[in-house]
């Protein structure tokens, strides 16, 4: 019988959203409570976010997006690949958190194994590459890849983790601006992984972390 996790508070200490450069332990919907499926214990509550997140969260994405967009390609790698070497270096302390929040089995190396989707998607910044096209001898015709802007990722209740850094990696990599909303079954661990972008060098707006329920969902699409 595989052993039960202990509740470490520290690892719920200051749940919050991360809008801009702000983290905001209080939501415009109130807050929610989340419970340890596995044992029923409450780990702790967190911001439910509205329409006032919702619309915050684009702002601030849209502002920090043009900086993003422009900065130079190999210093957008050597932010990513800071951050999945963090997310390495963390790996048992995100897969503790991801396993008390959704009851999934423990896998210490779990995260570390998904944070590559952040180094592939990484050596790809500056290899995304247009295309010229002869047409005549008097015209420039060609193409160039152009980001969307502000992404929106809602991600899964039963890999919050792995499908988080599963959309971050090509969005990010493409120069896009990025609002997650995490599932309100498995918040927390998100929370982590935004500290550790930011901790890596990821300029404020450029990653956003909202939690709330399905009004903030909807808004937020």
């Amino acid at each position: 019988m595989a052993e039960a996790h202990p509740r470490d508070h520290r690892l719920f200490a200051s749940p919050a959203s991360l809008i801009g450069d702000a983290w905001l332990s209080t939501g415009s919907a109130g807050t929610l409570v989340h419970r340890n499926p596995s044992t029923g214990a409450v780990l702790g509550e967190f911001p439910a976010g509205g329409e006032a997140e919702a619309n915050a969260a684009i702002e601030a994405a849209q502002a920090a997006f043009p900086a993003w967009r422009d900065m130079a390609p190999s210093a957008r790698r050597e932010i990513l690949l800071r951050a999945a070497a963090l997310i390495r270096e963390h790996s048992a302390e995100i897969a503790t958190i991801a396993s008390l929040e959704t009851g999934s089995v423990f896998n210490p190396m779990g995260p570390a194994g998904s944070a590559e989707h952040i180094v592939y998607y990484a050596g790809w910044i500056d290899k995304l590459v247009g295309e010229t096209t002869p047409f005549s001898p008097a015209i420039l015709n060609y193409s160039r890849h152009e980001p969307y802007g502000v992404v929106l990722a809602l991600t899964s209740w039963n890999g919050p983790v792995t499908s988080a850094l599963m959309k971050l990696g090509p969005a990010l990599a493409a120069s896009n601006c990025v609002i997650i909303k995490p599932p309100e079954l498995g918040p927390f661990a998100t929370m982590r992984l935004a500290e550790l972008f930011l901790e890596a060098g990821l300029p404020a707006g450029v990653l956003n972390v909202v939690t709330g329920g399905a009004a903030l969902g909807s808004r937020l699409v």
